[in-house]
């Protein structure tokens, strides 16, 4: 039986969108599409995912409309995205997205829920995390592959990679060296 995985994306989505670019121009990796539940967007972006999707064969959604301003708009996709996976029979989600999930969908997927974030965790946790490291003075960042947990940043690491940062930060050449780990 195959396993199925689910993406939680936001913004423009530009490394899942390079790594669907990936699998598609490999033969020997176009087999891994067909392991793609669905891709759930938590903001609006005009960009090629949508046809990318298309292309491979994937659904993609976006999230409802916000809730009211007094209203959780973390606890609002992690409801949705709980809905997404038992829709779509997903096993794994694999999450490029900036809201901090909870409830449910956590107890329900432990341990199957893995984060992609931009630095070598435990060190800079949370947003910006490439200029967190740059502004420490740090010559090297990497990527971490973590499962979620109830904390930002704190779940049990899956595995590493190193970047050196030289000169000028390079967000994109960082978040870059992601597209090998998702593969693996």
């Amino acid at each position: 039986v195959p396993v199925r995985f689910g993406f939680y994306v936001s913004n423009r989505a530009t490394r899942l969108t390079r790594a669907l670019r990936c699998l598609r121009a490999a033969p020997e990796l176009r087999g891994l599409l067909s392991d793609f539940a669905f891709v759930f967007r938590d903001s609006a972006a005009d960009d090629e995912l949508p046809a990318l999707c298309r292309r491979c064969g994937i659904g993609i959604f976006q999230a409802g409309p916000p809730p009211p301003a007094d209203g959780d708009r973390s606890a609002a996709v992690s409801r949705e995205l709980l809905s997404a996976m038992e829709r779509h029979r997903a096993d794994y989600l694999f999450v490029f997205g900036s809201r901090l999930l909870k409830g449910e969908l956590l107890d329900r997927f432990r341990n199957r829920i893995v984060n992609f974030h931009p630095s070598l965790l435990p060190a800079f946790p949370g947003l910006k995390s490439v200029d967190q490291a740059a502004s420490y003075g740090s010559i090297v960042t990497g990527n971490t592959a973590h499962f979620i947990d109830e904390g930002t940043d704190t779940g049990p690491l899956i595995m590493q990679s190193l970047v050196t940062l030289q000169g000028e930060t390079d967000y994109e050449a960082v978040l870059d060296r992601q597209i090998p780990m998702l593969i693996q």
